[in-house]
């Protein structure tokens, strides 16, 4: 078993429809092969507060002040942190067991799709860790709204007008999460030759830079 000095938090951000889930499990499941304790979650959760806020970006007909929907987000982090995701334990309690857990979204999301004031997002979030890591999967706007087109049900937030704002918060966002310490990845599902990469390309690619940041870490 590989043994890391103190655990790690690595959260999985982009725009719907590129990849999140897939990947953050992917990347779950090697790290589990290789040896490392590693745990995948996700928000929003499927806790009480988790709950509530799936059922309302869900439902079309139901227009809910984005600020609401912010709070929601922060109060099911923290329960997320602290209580856990409705299957497991709190990220905090993991962590404090030197376990790698791995975030199918985090507080960054908050900030991209909530974020008309950033600052106030990041007021609300203030008791919630920053990650060690953040995985940014870097997709065209025309390719997610492709893969979102194939999906059973959409939520309120997918569609082009809306993700085109959120993906160019990222940028803002990923630069502070930078400078506040926290080391950003960025994967593009492009190749050079205009090619969209294939799942597998892009999970060995999360991997490899994974495996490099790991190797900094006495173990």
């Amino acid at each position: 078993m590989q043994i890391l000095e103190k655990g790690l938090l690595i959260a999985f951000e982009g725009i719907d429809g590129s990849g999140l889930t897939t990947h953050s499990k992917l990347l779950n499941e090697k790290l589990n092969k290789l040896g490392y304790k590693s745990i995948y979650t996700k928000e929003p959760t499927n806790n009480e507060i988790g709950i509530l806020i799936q059922k309302i970006i869900l439902d079309k007909n139901k227009k809910l002040d984005n600020n609401i929907i912010a709070l929601l987000f922060a109060a099911d982090r923290l329960y997320h942190l602290m209580y856990g995701d409705g299957a497991n334990e709190g990220i905090l309690s993991y962590i404090s067991k030197n376990y790698i857990v791995i975030s199918d979204r985090y507080k960054y999301s908050n900030m991209a799709y909530q974020g008309d004031d950033i600052n106030w997002i990041s007021q609300l979030n203030k008791f919630a860790i920053e990650a060690d890591i953040i995985i940014y999967l870097d997709v065209p706007l025309d390719v997610a709204l492709k893969r979102i087109s194939m999906r059973s049900s959409v939520s309120i937030f997918e569609n082009k007008i809306f993700l085109e704002k959120v993906k160019n918060r990222y940028n803002d966002i990923l630069r502070l999460a930078n400078k506040n310490g926290v080391k950003v990845v960025v994967i593009n599902e492009i190749a050079d030759n205009n090619r969209e990469k294939s799942i597998d390309e892009v999970s060995e690619e999360i991997l490899k830079n994974i495996i490099n940041i790991l190797r900094n870490f006495k173990k």
